[in-house]
C-alpha cells in the first residue's frame, strides 16, 4: 500500500540558475544614489542648514558584551567645491573621480546655487546610458586582487 505524502503532490524541481543582478544598473544605481545624496547636501548649504544622513551600527557594551544598535552620523564627503569664486563638480565613483572628457574629470558650476541643476543633468546622462562604459571600465579591488 503506497501512502501519498503532502511533498509528492507538489511538482519539486532543481532551482534554476537565473542572474537578475545587471553589472551595468547596478553600477548606475549606486551613482545615482550617490549624486542624490550630493544634490540634497547642496540643497541644504543653499538653504543655510546643515545636511545629516544616518546609518544603523552595532556597538559592544564593554562591560556587559551586549551588541545594541546605534544611529550614527555618516560621513559624506563634498562633490562640489569652491575655487577663485567658480564652483565645480567632480563626479566620483569609488571614492575616484570620473574622467567625463580626456583629461577632464570636473564640471564648472559658476554659483553654488547651479550645483543641483547640473547635478540633475548629470543623473539624465547616467539614464541615458552616456556614463556606461565609464562605469564598466572601473575595477573593483576584489577585480584588481583577482589579475
Amino acid at each position: 500500500m503506497k501512502t501519498t505524502t503532502l511533498l509528492s503532490s507538489l511538482n519539486l524541481t532543481v532551482k534554476p540558475e537565473v542572474s537578475t543582478a545587471d553589472p551595468v544598473q547596478n553600477r548606475r544605481n549606486k551613482l545615482l544614489a550617490r549624486l542624490e545624496e550630493q544634490r540634497a547636501m547642496a540643497c541644504a548649504d543653499l538653504a543655510g542648514e546643515s545636511y545629516q544622513v544616518l546609518k544603523d551600527k552595532l556597538v559592544q557594551d564593554a562591560v556587559s558584551g551586549i551588541k545594541t544598535k546605534v544611529s550614527v552620523p555618516k560621513r559624506i564627503k563634498r562633490w562640489y567645491f569652491a575655487f577663485d569664486g567658480t564652483h565645480f563638480l567632480e563626479v566620483r565613483y569609488g571614492n575616484k573621480p570620473l574622467e567625463l572628457a580626456k583629461g577632464k574629470s570636473a564640471i564648472e558650476v559658476g554659483d553654488l546655487k547651479n550645483v543641483p541643476t547640473v547635478i540633475e543633468t548629470v543623473v539624465q546622462a547616467i539614464n541615458a546610458g552616456e556614463l556606461d562604459s565609464m562605469l564598466m571600465s572601473i575595477r573593483t579591488p576584489a577585480a584588481k586582487a583577482a589579475s
